[in-house]
């Protein structure tokens, strides 16, 4: 895949994950919360986001690592999804935070490279969302908070997230015209 190809998959990626993230923050009521907060801990779902999120960093990686570490890049990213997945609490909401962190720098990345109009009002809500991936990475016991926050607070993250996931979106709509 060249690279104008890796732009549409991060962008539709992206907008549907943020999507999904935002339609589960929005339509949380009390008979769905036990069902959200056991999602954040859910061991499958946060190894598969968490081969989605790591596989993709290998190669932003290798730039920044230092040559001893080079060799191990491939076969962490292969192992330690399964590992975090057995042995942390909240892999899930731990692999959504590293995936909006990972959005959050290929939004940047792809934004300015490609000279997108609307590249810079787009780069600091990517900043916002990197982070709150952040946030989430260290302390992913607040996603299950969000859950159990209330209606506004909710629902403000997630109009946020829904016009955050229509930006990326609408920038790979326009790069295709």
């Amino acid at each position: 895949m060249n690279g104008i190809g890796w732009f549409y998959l991060t962008n539709f990626a992206g907008a549907a994950g943020c999507a999904v993230l935002a339609y589960l923050l929005w339509s949380t009521t009390p008979e769905k919360l036990p069902r959200r907060e056991a999602w954040t801990r859910h061991k499958l779902c946060g190894m598969l986001l968490g081969y989605a999120v790591l596989l993709p960093c290998v190669p932003l990686a290798r730039v920044i690592a230092p040559d001893l570490l080079l060799p191990f890049l491939w076969p962490l990213a292969l192992v330690l999804p399964p590992l975090c997945a057995y042995y942390v609490d909240y892999p899930n909401a731990r692999a959504v935070g590293g995936g909006l962190i990972l959005l959050a720098y290929l939004t940047v990345h792809w934004g300015f490279d490609l000279a997108l109009p609307g590249a810079a009002a787009l780069a600091v809500a990517a900043w916002i969302v990197g982070a709150w991936g952040i946030w989430l990475s260290a302390q992913p016991w607040k996603l299950r908070d969000e859950f159990r926050a209330g209606v506004t607070r909710r629902r403000v993250i997630a109009a946020f997230l829904a016009l955050f996931a229509l930006a990326l979106a609408g920038e790979a709509l326009w790069q295709l015209c």
